[in-house]
């Protein structure tokens, strides 16, 4: 046990106790190590000011860390154990400018400044993973890393033309930069020992393995599991809600995982959602390349870095983006306990708001996808103000098998009630009908006595059911078949 965080900033070791343990990144760096080109706006994660780049030593490969960028604002230190953390002041060299740097100066890419060492990490960032992967600094790719940073006064044609100015000749990847044998050994042999920290009324556990985390859980009613902290870091950023107790599962490392095995897609609890969408881009064959799709739109790349599956399944929000995809799917949880583990269908998980089939010594360790079947298809839609990063008003999955008749149906609503909602009356209607635009309007009609959407700030309710029932025909469209 130890009651220590061990980080590298900028190629120097940090062991981190007591309060500072329990800072969020951007205020350790700013108030701690005086390292003020992290700014801070929002302290929501939505706005990309406070980026910074992390290797994590359990996304380390061919013994190299791969950085990634992520909002230092709710990202707290207690998480980041196990990371090699680069902030803007790090990418410069020997009194040279970075690349990316240079390309911001020579593109005027910087009004105020408060947003551009933001920019600028997320960049980096971006530019790292395509000449790592060596691929060209497309524009629009490099675009999209930069789609979770926001400027208010430069606007963003300097900031395009910055994109288009770095100089890839010169170019030295951070990985071999910062390359340091020494470094990654000392994380890795860190990782295999439990961590505690206290601070006066505050907790945090890290335990190695899942047995421990169970017995943890059981012995402490009121801890709450933490995963990457992107939504309850916004809650304790606004003082709204600061839990005492907090369990982390990060240094179980098998939970890191994602794999095949036999027709399932094996998620693990610690897998952030980029790594899934890029593991289910590859799987075109077993049909869950849509749930990528969908993953694409899901949120900013700084948080995609950082929040996973698990996380937004546990949250159990009814506007939830991955969870009508997982029910449609019908994928299994598998939860951890003191006493052994059992497998729980996700349809079967959610007994109201915010209410769960998980005993108090439960964790969700991972979640089983299935692969689609032969001649089944999978639609998601997410309708929100904003295509991209935004929150949902409604969702919708389905996963069908038709010819001209529809002969199985899951169908799948979110924002339409106080949990996700599988809509049994309207699709068991719609099984054994034929494939026709008339059926789906005439579904329309159960569908809208079955669900009851309510008024929020996102929306009313008539919006909802107004878009509930259009999803339907929209699905049917989608289909590609003619009525």
């Amino acid at each position: 046990m130890r009651d220590y965080i061990l980080v590298y900033i900028n190629g120097k070791r940090h062991t981190i106790r007591g309060q500072q343990a329990f800072l969020s990144l951007s205020d350790y760096l700013r108030y701690d190590q005086a390292l003020v080109g992290t700014k801070v706006v929002c302290s929501e994660g939505d706005c990309g000011a406070c980026t910074v780049l992390q290797g994590s030593i359990y996304e380390e490969k061919s013994g190299k860390l791969k950085y990634k960028h992520i909002n230092a604002c709710i990202a707290f230190m207690y998480l980041l154990d196990g990371s090699h953390l680069v902030s803007v002041e790090g990418l410069k060299k020997d009194g040279e400018l970075h690349p990316v740097q240079q390309a911001f100066v020579d593109s005027q890419g910087a009004q105020c400044g408060f947003c551009t060492p933001g920019f600028i990490c997320s960049l980096a960032a971006t530019a790292e993973i395509r000449l790592r992967d060596q691929k060209t600094l497309d524009t629009k790719k490099m675009i999209n890393g930069l789609s979770g940073n926001l400027c208010r006064c430069t606007g963003y044609l300097p900031i395009i033309e910055a994109c288009n100015n770095i100089d890839s000749n010169s170019y030295e990847l951070l990985e071999n930069r910062y390359h340091s044998p020494e470094m990654i050994k000392d994380l890795k042999d860190h990782q295999k020992i439990d961590i505690e920290l206290k601070y006066e009324n505050l907790s945090f556990f890290a335990p190695a393995d899942l047995k421990t985390a169970a017995k943890i859980k059981q012995q402490t009613p009121d801890i709450r599991l933490i995963s990457s902290a992107t939504d309850l870091g916004v809650l304790i950023n606004k003082e709204k809600f600061f839990p005492a107790s907090l369990l982390n599962l990060n240094h179980v490392a098998e939970l890191h995982e994602v794999k095949d095995e036999k027709n399932f897609v094996v998620v693990g609890a610690r897998v952030n959602l980029t790594q899934l969408e890029q593991f289910l881009e590859t799987k075109s064959q077993s049909g869950l390349a849509e749930i990528a799709r969908m993953i694409r739109i899901f949120a900013s790349p700084q948080i995609k870095n950082t929040a996973t599956l698990v996380g937004n399944i546990a949250n159990a929000s009814p506007i939830a983006d991955t969870i009508p995809a997982m029910m449609a799917m019908n994928a299994e949880l598998e939860l951890v306990s003191t006493k052994g583990s059992r497998r729980v269908p996700i349809r079967k998980f959610y007994l109201g708001y915010k209410k769960l089939d998980l005993a108090p010594d439960e964790i969700i360790a991972r979640i089983y996808i299935p692969f689609l079947q032969k001649e089944e298809k999978l639609k998601l839609y997410k309708v929100s103000n904003r295509k991209d990063m935004d929150i949902s008003t409604v969702t919708f999955a389905a996963k069908i098998k038709a010819t001209k008749e529809i002969q199985e149906l899951s169908l799948v609503y979110g924002g339409v009630g106080p949990v996700v909602q599988m809509v049994d009356q309207t699709q068991n209607f719609l099984i054994g009908k034929p494939m026709a635009h008339q059926t789906f309007l005439d579904a329309g009609k159960v569908l809208s006595g079955e669900i009851k959407p309510i008024s929020d700030v996102r929306s009313s309710k008539d919006y909802r059911m107004i878009v509930a029932k259009n999803l339907l025909e929209k699905f049917y469209y989608d289909l590609g078949v003619q009525a």
